[in-house]
């Protein structure tokens, strides 16, 4: 059974926003430590609860691990010209490399989208249980991922249910980072270029990859078999 899963407080766009602003201006971590603090106050009353928040918002963009260094900076590149839309892109494949969990939460979400185009909470919160056992944090960490898919309008909620509001990814240079950001998060050797988009962590968008799109990219490798051609990162 897995254990961990890390995401007790949920996220609001322009928390993810700012973090990321002030990451490109300021150096000192202490700094950034205490901006963050300040501009969550007026979200959070709680200093426990702006803990919480604070340590989610920094495993995503702060405290990245050595291999996850240079897509992270990539994303703060991509970051200063992107469109809202786009920024969520960014924010959504930094959490899927930060948190296990939210990745796979995601993909059973994704999963039941592809089979009945909907999915309650309670059959999220049963899969996910299954997979992490019936534990408060696991109870807590599906409720807070679900609010923020709400806060992100990744879902539009129905009479009992959830459906999926997609988006979609044109930008060239941020369509081979969420590639990339994938399959770092995923450990996969290779994804099939015609079938990014179908990948169930990738519910919320819409997302098409080709071959031209990576010919001068030297981060990826194409591998090609028997009518199809997959992308590995190098």
């Amino acid at each position: 059974m897995k254990n961990f899963v890390g995401f007790d407080y949920s996220l609001k766009l322009h928390q993810l926003d700012f973090i990321a602003r002030e990451m490109m201006r300021v150096e000192n971590k202490r700094e950034l430590y205490d901006l963050v603090e300040q501009y969550l106050m007026a979200d959070i009353g709680g200093s426990e609860a702006r803990k919480k928040a604070r340590t989610v918002l920094f495993k995503i963009w702060v405290s990245v691990p050595p291999e996850h260094v240079r897509v992270r900076d990539r994303a703060l590149q991509l970051f200063a010209d992107a469109s809202q839309e786009e920024r969520l892109v960014l924010h959504w494949g930094l959490i899927l490399m930060a948190y296990p969990f939210f990745r796979e939460m995601a993909e059973q979400a994704g999963k039941l989208l592809h089979i009945q185009g909907e999915f309650s909470s309670l059959q999220l919160g049963r899969k996910m249980r299954a997979l992490y056992g019936e534990r408060e944090k696991v109870r807590v960490a599906t409720k807070k991922i679900l609010q923020t898919w709400r806060n992100f309008h990744v879902i539009i909620p129905q009479e009992k249910v959830y459906i999926a509001n997609k988006f979609h990814v044109t930008n060239p240079f941020l369509k081979p980072w969420l590639c990339e950001s994938y399959l770092l998060a995923t450990g996969k050797a290779g994804v099939e270029l015609n079938r990014l988009g179908e990948e169930l962590s990738l519910f919320p968008f819409q997302i098409s990859l080709s071959e031209h799109e990576l010919k001068d990219n030297d981060r990826f490798r194409l591998i090609y078999g028997q009518g199809s051609v997959k992308v590995a990162i190098r």
